[in-house]
């Protein structure tokens, strides 16, 4: 093929339409069109994340500085090169868009959430890259404004899909030591739920920031396991693990606080499902109890003294399911969580539980220096 040949060849490509390069304001331009009419999440969500990203895009690389290095770098660094016009996924829009939402995230909370490289994004995971973004950049901005649409939104969304949310967003539960007098096995708190752009993860908490959404929630409360054990009435024998105070879940959400080695506890009983959170530290008042380790806590409360675990206000019926640090006991994965994390600052271990009629299913998420391990269902 002679170079006449080629510029032939090039230019019959061109005119039907089947090639495209854009420039530098164009791609950025017809990025931020893109993000604004997706059919993907709400016209909220996508309106507000259009909102932040366009306001980025104005502070930081407006139009009148094309040509400069540092627009350049920007608008290169989504570039996927020469390719095919026939998109009918918008994959390659969702990749420049996910490259540009990052930034505008990155610019309000410098240096946590990952840097994407759009051209590293695989086709398949595109969608589900993209929708995460957009719905972090609306909460950003959501934030920013007051509303906490986005964030009962999101809060939707876990409670929809919990596993498939879970398995690409990291959430942490900042939990209550309240346990309410008046709600008999009952626990159900106000929680205030909302994304966390210092660390790039959702969180439940008692607190309220800007844009965070107030639910109701199952409230399940820590307790020492010289508590759990009854340790006071059997000294002598080691205590035993059969009067267990759990809470009943009532709620659409459960939480509970972050684990140091806890073993928690959940069991079926009279069409409604109880949990427990055993912590494997000792009361302060109990200096005679032994030192115990997370992993020594859960095959304790499993058969000790040759006493099966069990709840006070919820007994029989079957052995306790138990999930703990490196032992597991009559759950769905058969496996613990990692001895080892820290509780609430970059290596944890989250627990949430959604109601399915009158049953509840409950999902474990193992978050390690900062990054995302696993997620599955446990119960």
């Amino acid at each position: 093929m002679n170079g006449a040949e080629l510029t032939e060849w090039e230019t019959e490509f061109r005119l039907k339409g089947e090639m495209e390069m854009k420039d530098s304001t164009v791609r950025i331009n017809d990025t931020l069109v893109f993000i604004q009419n997706t059919n993907l999440l709400s016209v909220h969500e996508r309106q507000s994340a259009h909102q932040l990203a366009t306001a980025f895009i104005n502070s930081r690389f407006p139009a009148l500085h094309a040509g400069q290095v540092a627009y350049e770098n920007f608008s290169t660094g989504m570039s996927l090169g020469f390719h095919l016009r026939s998109d009918p996924n918008s994959y390659r829009n969702m990749k420049r868009a996910a490259y540009l939402l990052t930034h505008a995230i990155r610019d309000k909370f410098p240096g946590i959430v990952p840097m994407i490289n759009p051209s590293q994004i695989a086709d398949a995971s595109a969608p589900i890259v993209f929708q995460d973004l957009l719905r972090k950049a609306a909460m950003v901005q959501d934030a920013a404004t007051g509303s906490a649409t986005a964030a009962q939104l999101a809060a939707a969304e876990l409670y929809t899909h919990p596993l498939e949310f879970l398995r690409t967003n990291k959430l942490i539960v900042f939990g209550s030591p309240t346990r309410s007098t008046t709600q008999g096995d009952r626990n159900v708190l106000q929680f205030y739920f909302g994304y966390d752009g210092t660390e790039d993860r959702y969180r439940f908490h008692t607190g309220h920031a800007p844009g965070d959404h107030p639910m109701m929630v199952d409230s399940v409360v820590s307790q020492y396991w010289t508590t759990a054990g009854n340790w006071a009435a059997h000294v002598g024998a080691g205590g035993d693990f059969t009067q267990i105070n759990a809470i009943e879940l009532a709620s659409q959400i459960m939480v509970t606080t972050q684990f140091t080695g806890c073993a928690f506890c959940m069991k079926r009983h009279g069409g409604s499902v109880y949990c427990a959170h055993v912590v494997p530290q000792r009361d302060a008042a109990m200096n005679a109890a032994p030192l115990l380790t997370g992993t020594q806590v859960a095959q304790r409360i499993a058969n000790h003294n040759g006493a099966q675990g069990d709840f006070a206000n919820a007994a029989g019926g079957g052995p306790l399911s138990i999930y703990g640090a490196g032992f597991a006991q009559h759950i769905i994965p058969n496996h613990g969580y990692p001895n080892g994390l820290g509780g609430t600052g970059t290596s944890y271990m989250t627990l949430i539980g959604v109601q399915r009629g009158t049953n509840h299913e409950i999902y474990s998420q193992v978050t390690q220096n900062r990054i995302l391990i696993s997620a599955e269902r446990i119960f």
